[in-house]
């Protein structure tokens, strides 16, 4: 089946691994259905089901890389073996790409092509309905000022309610008056959900959009949840079986799920005027459950199995027996984010005056400091999370979760999660440490600049190795910039790494020549100089001859190859 991917079908133009392995490049219903039949077909390859563990991670995916980027008649032609590994490790890595991107096409489909427009018609609809609101408002308008230059009562004279309303119709009509308040009624909401009802119910005109493939999305892509998203996950599983349903539906078919069909949406699924009494809105409680589960999904409540990056972000947390192992390791190492993995994070402060002090103790007096931290640290939130911190602490400890992941366990759609504001909390305790040691210790100020200077230097350095000192990502692929950023890791670390031996063999032999190097002048050293770098042409891995020693300095002083 494999090699079969590299065939051209009769009558196509290009091989099925070129198709299967194309992304998409809009959004609509349609592409989102070929995009889940193409999560179906490579699926059906079972290439998951093949166990590959002795493979090194960083094999299969340079295998992967080769095979997505190769030609097909490329690939016929290595060795079988290579084929075999390489055919496998891509659509291995596709099984995961292709879920990536057919969720990436349910979120722009949903963002910018359902909601967008309905948004659009329902503005339009309000720009229809304002000369009549602004009518309406202009005769209420003249009704009030008639009313609040009404005398005031006194004990000599009473105003009775009939002289207030003969004043008023002298200048607008009682029935014009109603009208007017009906109009302001209907188009005013009362609410900030019933602000939504227009474009909603727009929303509703396009739910064939998304019952074209509702029910093939439930069935190809394994979604799972957490305690939030489960009735979320259980309502969109009750509407894609209601999708190709030809019989009426009652409020008694989605009663588990009304805790969901909040605002305006209550109206729109249970109040269709142009359907018989006690029968849903079965369009409208689809949208309600597709709008509920994209915003699961964003916020990671929902998360799909086989994806990268609409995967759970804690799937990569160490657990069971391993984070048992590890549990006593890590909790002697454990001091805010960067404390909590034995760092201590010592940034330059740029505008001290703005910044805040924290406290634990709201009874505490601090003297000419009291008014600087009025702010508390909240320990429940700490306390709650504890086990959590420290399985983060531990996994990025034994390198089992990416920087990536981290980031989305602590911020999902632009709101921090539980667990993220647990960190934060907690890394308030060190920052003001942090801030009251910058405050009253001079040499910890040095400290940092010398470490800013040195981070720069390094900074300056990097940008030399990857780019030829232009320092831009121009590129519009992903993978191959990730390698090449790692790669740029590795250059800098050799160039320091030499830089570094070098340097403590010369201050060796000049001790051994008899001159002076003291501790002082080496601690002014530094392994980033690169003066004798040579960064133009091509860099060459070749494995060192170890047994010849260093080489000599000064070997040729005519000799102008850089190293």
């Amino acid at each position: 089946m494999l090699a079969g991917l590299l065939l051209v079908p009769e009558g196509r133009r290009v091989s099925e691994l070129e198709r299967l392995r194309t992304p998409p490049t809009r959004a609509s219903g349609r592409v989102m259905t070929a995009e889940l039949r193409r999560i179906a077909e490579i699926g059906a390859l079972h290439a998951g089901a093949v166990r590959v563990e002795p493979v090194p991670m960083v094999k299969m995916t340079a295998l992967a890389r080769y095979g997505l980027a190769s030609k097909a008649p490329t690939l016929r032609d290595l060795e079988d073996d290579r084929k075999a590994a390489t055919l496998l490790a891509t659509v291995r890595h596709l099984e995961t790409s292709s879920v990536d991107d057919a969720l990436d096409v349910l979120d722009l489909l949903i963002t910018s092509n359902l909601l967008a427009r309905a948004e659009r018609a329902g503005k339009a609809e309000q720009l229809r309905t304002f000369p009549k609101l602004r009518s309406a408002a202009r005769t209420m308008a003249s009704a009030m000022e008639v009313l609040m230059s009404a005398p005031e009562a006194t004990a000599d004279r009473l105003v009775s309610l009939v002289e207030v309303w003969k004043a008023i119709e002298e200048v607008v009509p009682r029935e014009r008056l109603a009208a007017a308040v009906e109009t302001v009624a209907a188009f005013v909401p009362v609410t900030d959900d019933d602000a939504a009802a227009e474009w909603r119910a727009e929303l509703v005109k396009r739910y064939r959009t998304v019952q074209g493939f509702i029910e093939l999305l439930l069935e190809v892509i394994r979604f799972r949840a957490v305690a939030a998203g489960r009735p979320v996950l259980a309502m969109v599983r009750t509407a894609a079986a209601m999708a190709k349903s030809r019989r009426r539906h009652g409020p008694g078919d989605i009663a588990a799920h009304e805790p969901l069909i909040t605002g305006s949406w209550r109206p729109l699924v249970y109040r269709n005027p142009d359907l018989p009494e006690g029968q849903i809105d079965k369009a409208a409680f689809m949208l309600c459950a597709v709008m509920h589960l994209h915003q699961a999904l964003r916020r990671r409540d929902v998360f799909a199995e086989g994806a990268d990056r609409w995967s759970d972000p804690r799937a990569r947390l160490l657990e069971g027996a391993a984070w048992e192992a590890a549990r006593p390791k890590i909790l002697t190492i454990v001091f805010g984010l960067f404390a909590i993995c034995g760092y201590q994070f010592s940034p330059r402060i740029a505008d001290l005056g703005d910044t805040r002090l924290w406290r634990t103790n709201t009874r505490a007096v601090y003297g000419p400091l009291d008014a600087m931290s009025r702010h508390t640290i909240r320990r429940d939130r700490i306390r709650a999370h504890w086990c959590d911190m420290l399985r983060v602490a531990g996994s990025l400890t034994m390198g089992t979760v990416r920087a990536y992941d981290l980031i989305r366990m602590l911020s999902a759609d632009g709101r921090t999660t539980g667990l993220g504001d647990a960190f934060a909390h907690y890394g308030r305790i060190f920052k003001t440490l942090h801030l009251l040691q910058f405050i009253s210790d001079s040499g910890y100020r040095r400290m940092i600049g010398t470490q800013l200077n040195f981070q720069e230097g390094l900074h300056r350095l990097a940008r030399k190795i990857c780019f030829g000192n232009r320092g831009q990502l121009r590129q519009r692929y992903r993978e191959g910039m990730e390698n090449q950023l790692g790669t740029l890791g590795l250059a800098l670390n050799a160039v320091v790494w030499w830089n570094t031996l070098y340097l403590d063999a010369a201050v060796k032999q000049l001790r051994e020549q008899g001159f002076p190097a003291t501790e002082d002048m080496c601690a002014r050293l530094s392994p980033i100089r690169y003066d004798h770098i040579n960064f133009l042409g091509r860099y060459a891995f070749t494995r060192a001859d170890l047994t010849t020693g260093l080489r000599p300095f000064h070997e040729q002083a005519a000799n102008a190859e850089s190293y």
